[in-house]
């Protein structure tokens, strides 16, 4: 059912919606007109447009990055703060082979256990009840929370990871869930505020989360649009993160975004777990023309 309330409220706040109307008006009064249903499935493909999740026409030309270059890996995962077991979550987590990992919904009574796992993750951030969190094997610089609007205040935050003497600014968030406009209306606040600080930052940004919005939401375009950052989410790349049993009828909610300065690359889906999301990895690198930015 929540599947069918994100793509509901996502098209309904997306421009698409003029095209399915049309489409679906246009193929009635041709059926009608020439009596014949035949001739209103020319107005399918619009249509296909509409529904399917298909915003990242383009895949925009990255610049060449050398051979040479260090890569990082970077995972996201939604954790799901109420999942009936997190034993195989927190055996991912313990032994994830990422440089950087990312999490949401973290239930307060894991965050102990999650505080053990120095050996793999000596820095940490990130507390509360379903909060998000970062975790490093590289040392990480607390710089704030961001006010997030809404029941939970501590799913925004702020931090820069100094990887190899190189820093990268890291927004780990997770967006309201949108069943109602007065839940959609929430979201939008808090794509203000990601935006308000976003763009107050210089130097690599590295964006990653829940944000609760499938590829052809206006929410993600709306990042994209007026914070200059890019993911490497596209049709040819579309990775099904949620809910993490329905295979090809997923949906990805997790996304990484970034600015010019990073390189994100092989995009991969982690393993079915005790969440109802799956884990997204990526490698993270940067420009050879921005290696030595502070």
């Amino acid at each position: 059912m929540r599947l069918i309330f994100i793509w509901v409220i996502d098209l309904l706040s997306n421009f698409k919606l003029h095209i399915a109307i049309l489409s679906i008006v246009s193929g009635l009064a041709a059926s009608l007109l020439f009596n014949t249903v035949y001739l209103s499935l020319i107005f399918l493909i619009p249509l296909l447009y509409a529904f399917l999740p298909l915003s990242a026409w383009k895949i925009v030309k990255k610049k060449t990055v050398t051979t040479n270059v260090k890569t990082y890996r970077v995972c996201s995962f939604n954790i799901e703060w109420n999942a009936r077991e997190h034993k195989n979550s927190l055996e991912y987590i313990k032994n994830s082979s990422a440089d950087i990992l990312v999490l949401q919904e973290v239930p307060q009574l894991l965050t102990a256990t999650i505080n053990q796992y120095k050996d793999s993750f000596p820095y940490q951030y990130g507390e509360g009840h379903s909060h998000v969190m970062v975790l490093s094997k590289y040392e990480l610089e607390f710089v704030e929370y961001l006010p997030w609007p809404g029941k939970f205040q501590k799913r925004a935050l702020h931090v820069i990871c100094k990887l190899d003497g190189q820093s990268v600014h890291i927004f780990a968030v997770h967006f309201q869930v949108t069943r109602s406009w007065k839940q959609l209306s929430l979201r939008n606040e808090q794509i203000m505020t990601l935006l308000k600080h976003l763009n107050n930052v210089q130097g690599a940004i590295l964006l990653a989360g829940d944000f609760n919005a499938g590829t052809a939401s206006n929410v993600l375009r709306k990042i994209e649009n007026d914070s200059g950052l890019t993911s490497e989410a596209s049709l040819l790349n579309y990775k099904r993160t949620w809910p993490s049993k329905a295979g090809m009828l997923g949906i990805q909610l997790d996304h990484f975004y970034h600015n010019d300065i990073v390189v994100l690359t092989d995009l991969k889906l982690g393993p079915v777990l005790d969440s109802d999301h799956r884990p997204i990895c990526s490698r993270l690198s940067f420009y050879e023309a921005n290696a030595n930015f502070s």
